[in-house]
């Protein structure tokens, strides 16, 4: 099985956690801009839109367009591209942690080489508080994905 390499830089990783943690209870959506070296992606930049809270719900998110649009443009000024997109699954304490991976079917609908799902769970801490946990997994159909920081 062929292997993918990713670079990501422990701000991108604390990104998506951080947007996951903001968009809760609802999912948020984003585009991953980057370079692809032989069988390594390297990812630089993260793109959330604006106005993505307007198009998701609390089990879904529906990409417009435009989205791709402006990382596109990012990509552009950067010399590099979108390689890979990554949404949160946001799970209360009252819910039961259901099966919200990633299909082959949904790799395939954006044609791009790598994806991630970000999960946000409620916690119960020591002191009664809701507090939240994320924590982030990639993969890209038929590879194995080995994730290292730089």
């Amino acid at each position: 099985m062929p292997s993918i390499k990713l670079v990501i830089p422990p701000r991108i990783e604390r990104m998506v956690k951080r947007a996951a943690k903001a968009a809760f209870p609802k999912e948020t959506f984003g585009l991953l801009i980057g370079t692809i070296t032989g069988d390594t992606l390297h990812f630089d930049e993260l793109h959330i839109p604006e106005d993505v809270l307007q198009y998701s719900g609390n089990t879904a998110v529906y990409p417009q367009l435009h989205w791709f649009d402006e990382a596109e443009e990012i990509a552009r000024e950067s010399e590099a591209s979108i390689i890979g997109w990554v949404h949160s699954h946001p799970y209360s304490l009252k819910e039961v942690d259901g099966d919200r991976s990633l299909s082959e079917r949904d790799m395939d609908l954006f044609q791009l080489p790598i994806a991630g799902v970000c999960t946000v769970h409620e916690t119960k801490q020591k002191n009664g508080k809701i507090g939240l946990r994320a924590s982030t997994r990639w993969w890209g159909p038929t590879v194995q994905v080995v994730v290292r920081a730089p």
